[in-house]
């Protein structure tokens, strides 16, 4: 288990790399495409329950409640093929999506283990990026440059890469205030600078 302090000092270290990153952006004048979020923006209570609510359950429970197994772990697995047909994402996402899942459940089913191995892991993690490239039209991301499409992602990727190192000592409510904290920083930000 971690204690409040490790917590804290993680998420503080996370914040200041993000502003790093939204630093480099600016300085390399890169912009990001629009995220369908933003019709939310004259609606700001629908898109603090979206961002900061509804979206750390779901991704929590979708995308790190399966990496260690408990009591709903199987809803988990299902629930995320589900994901994947809502979000509409490409047919060899959603295979890889299903495959995974199968094989999670034939891990703690058949082979009882009590947590995914590390490539399992990796797989998530990719996968939870892959599907937040649906905030976005996947037109306006091929027009950006590589860096752009770097500079776009990697938050993404960083924050699954915590939550995932997170997930697997502390509970899963643990990893949901986690990432519900986290976006309300920058929806908080996002919201200051488009006013």
């Amino acid at each position: 288990m971690m204690n409040i302090h490790q917590l804290l000092k993680i998420f503080l270290i996370h914040i200041v790399l993000m502003i790093f990153i939204e630093l480099i952006k600016s300085y390399f004048n890169v912009a990001s495409p629009i995220s369908s979020l933003t019709k939310y923006i004259s609606k700001p209570w629908e898109l603090f329950f979206l961002v900061v609510i509804f979206a750390p359950i779901v991704e929590e429970f979708i995308f790190r409640y399966p990496l260690v197994r408990e009591r709903y772990v199987y809803l988990s697995l299902v629930l995320f093929i589900l994901d994947a047909v809502i979000s509409q994402v490409s047919l060899y996402i959603l295979l890889l999506t299903i495959a995974i899942s199968i094989y999670s459940f034939v891990l703690y089913f058949f082979y009882r283990k009590k947590k995914l191995p590390p490539y399992v892991i990796l797989v998530y993690i990719i996968l939870f990026v892959v599907f937040h490239i649906s905030n976005y039209n996947i037109d306006e991301i091929k027009q950006l440059s590589l860096l752009a499409t770097f500079l776009l992602f990697v938050p993404q990727l960083v924050l699954g890469i915590i939550l995932t190192y997170i997930r697997m000592y502390e509970k899963y409510s643990t990893v949901v205030i986690y990432h519900a904290s986290y976006n309300l920083i920058f929806l908080s930000l996002a919201l200051f600078s488009s006013t």
